[in-house]
């Protein structure tokens, strides 16, 4: 047996393998601690996590910092960094094409970040709207506020892929399709087809997937693509020729753009399930399809060093070209991208939920897949239900989600928020997808980001900031929609719940800052 084996050197003499083993695993797991310290000196709790783990279970905790826990990024970042400084010239070229239909560059630098206010019982809807969504800084993902946008939300996959069919039937000059998860299945096909019957009649078409989340479409599936005149490209690919194995920092944007006129994003990816999981996706026309535009463009250049960005991809836009019937109002959607990413420190839609929750006056209405905060969030959603905000919650129930560790991880903030009033729902029956947050009467947040640490520090994602009262209130019918499937949570039913599911919940939540 192992622990009977010794190992014969005089000054070992007498200790087992197994004992000189767990003794060099421990020193050279003592070696990667100042490591994390310098990569996680923000994060204190998440530094304590990844140090336990590396004691108690040094090669498994070494292997699992080096493939999930080092940010890794820093070459990579760089080169994106370079990729947005040199098209950002051409991209401000383009950005003066919005004249009228952009803020006026006198409103822009009026409406700035303002402090977070004490008593927001007095605070109007104005003041609300200079705290949250008018302040931009593009270099940090964050994209200055545009009226006349004309947005349609859809409620379910079947309705959403239709659309992102018709849309891309219709492209005349070019189509972009960027996706997280892209299957290789019936859906991954008929959209495949579809951009290659685009690419046949002389439409520009390209294709990027994340290397992980779209990697059953590598190869042979992008093959008949290219050969059409498409080009496909994926994000990120983790190789075991370079030094380091890339598994975070996955792009889990959802973006297509059309002609530089029409945008879609949302939760829903490219696969079969999501026909019937329970998800939405937006359709963007308008000026803000510029900002889904300038995404693209960048994330185009880092994965294939190929600058796109030209006049033909920001086409023109003026008041005559838009629709006049969407659901939004007839003078159109205020709306603005945050784009954030593991390579821009602003941390943009973790800082606009913050304070978006934090200034809300009379409601905060959410749907989340994967629901693991940190304690800032964590901390706005309790608060905003102590001082009298309506604050619901629907998370998947054990049956409604993909991801089975997120679930356990989540209920363990539950007797937390209950406690300060907030009103938790699990949802029943098929998966819930959807990403969105209702604030008071007019505002929404929709897009790609889920309410966890890994949306908010390790991915890329895109959301959208909406001011709209008639969008607002569509997806508070879906919100409300959704409770008739859902179980409410009650606080002390909760709180004698079983101890193992107590033990369970405890268990995970140890991780939570690793995810």
């Amino acid at each position: 047996m192992l622990h009977e084996l010794t190992v014969h050197l005089p000054f070992l003499q007498g200790l087992s393998l197994l004992t000189v083993l767990n003794w060099a695993g421990f020193f050279f797991a003592l070696a990667f601690i100042p490591s994390i310290l310098l990569q996680r000196s923000d994060r204190p709790m998440s530094a304590l996590a990844w140090i336990l783990c590396l004691i108690e279970l040094p090669f498994v905790g070494i292997l699992f910092w080096w493939i999930f826990g080092l940010r890794h990024l820093r070459r990579r970042r760089r080169k994106r960094r370079k990729a947005m400084s040199e098209i950002d010239i051409r991209l401000r070229q383009q950005r003066e094409q919005l004249d009228s239909l952009v803020l006026p560059a006198e409103e822009s630098e009026r409406l700035t970040l303002g402090p977070i206010q004490a008593d927001t019982s007095t605070q109007t809807s104005d003041e609300f709207a200079l705290q949250v969504v008018n302040f931009f800084d593009i270099d940090a993902g964050i994209f200055p506020s545009s009226s006349n946008n004309h947005i349609k939300a859809y409620t379910n996959g079947v309705d959403a892929f239709k659309a992102f069919e018709d849309a891309i039937k219709e492209a005349k000059d070019h189509v972009h399709f960027e996706f997280y998860i892209w299957e290789d299945d019936e859906t991954g096909h008929r959209f495949r087809d579809l951009l290659i019957e685009c690419a046949q009649r002389g439409v520009e078409v390209r294709a990027l997937y994340d290397a992980i989340g779209g990697s059953r479409v590598n190869g042979k599936f992008m093959k008949k693509l290219k050969k059409a005149g498409g080009q496909a490209a994926p994000f990120l690919p983790v190789t075991l020729l370079e030094r380091r194995l890339r598994i975070n920092f996955r792009n889990h944007r959802k973006i297509i753009v059309i002609d530089g006129k029409v945008a879609f994003t949302g939760g829903i990816n490219i696969a079969d399930e999501y026909t019937n999981w329970h998800d939405t996706a937006f359709r963007f026309e308008g000026p803000v399809v510029y900002q889904f535009q300038e995404v693209f463009a960048e994330d185009w250049y880092f994965a294939t060093n190929q600058d796109i960005v030209d006049s033909r991809y920001f086409p023109p836009i003026s008041s005559d070209t838009l629709p006049q019937h969407r659901d939004t109002t007839e003078q159109g959607a205020h709306t603005r991208v945050l784009a954030s990413g593991p390579d821009m420190r602003a941390q943009a839609i973790h800082k606009a939920f913050f304070i978006a929750m934090t200034q809300a006056t009379s409601r905060v209405w959410f749907l989340t897949p994967y629901f693991i905060p940190d304690e800032a969030i964590l901390m706005a959603i309790e608060t905003a239900a102590m001082r009298g905000v309506d604050v619901r919650i629907i998370l998947p129930g054990k049956g409604a989600t993909d991801v089975f560790v997120t679930y356990w991880a989540g209920r363990s903030f539950y007797e937390r928020l209950l406690d300060a009033g907030v009103h938790i729902y699990e949802f029943k029956g098929r998966i819930l997808h959807a990403k969105n947050l209702i604030l008071d009467d007019k505002w929404s947040f929709v897009g790609s980001s889920n309410m966890d640490i890994r949306s908010f520090r390790l991915n890329f994602e895109t959301n959208c900031i909406i001011e709209d009262e008639k969008l607002n209130e569509r997806l508070s019918q879906f919100f409300e929609d959704s409770l008739e499937e859902c179980e409410k949570v009650s606080l002390e039913p909760f709180v004698n719940r079983p101890n193992s599911e107590r033990l369970l919940e405890s268990t995970v939540r140890l991780f939570s800052p690793l995810m």
